[in-house]
């Protein structure tokens, strides 16, 4: 909310995985056709880099559907390539089980 020049925010916790091995021709949509039994996934960030596979980071509200995206997707037979789905090894203060939590700035609606 807006308090006289000053706009607050608001802390969200976020949980990502890191997901490789995606055929080279990936898309945004595609991804999110894979996990979309997963709930609402907060943010998908693709990386297609030059010389290697595909890979993304997949963020989500809830630390549950993290973990069920992990254990019902890695190994998962996408289009001939064998996903790996896996907590990401570095993050931004993995206490919880290996699971990267960022905290967030969002902004909050003003009034």
């Amino acid at each position: 909310y807006y308090t006289g020049g000053y706009r607050c925010y608001h802390w969200n916790k976020s949980y990502r995985i890191h997901v490789g091995n995606f055929p080279p021709d990936i898309r945004t949509k595609d991804i999110e056709d894979v996990f979309y039994k997963y709930r609402e996934i907060r943010d998908i960030n693709l990386k297609n880099c030059q010389g290697g596979p595909p890979f993304t980071f997949v963020e989500f509200d809830d630390q549950r559907d993290a973990k069920d995206m992990v254990y019902g997707r890695d190994s998962y037979d996408y289009d001939g390539y064998c996903l790996r789905v896996a907590f990401p090894r570095s993050g931004r203060g993995t206490g919880n089980g290996g699971i990267a939590q960022g905290l967030i700035w969002t902004p909050i609606q003003t009034i």
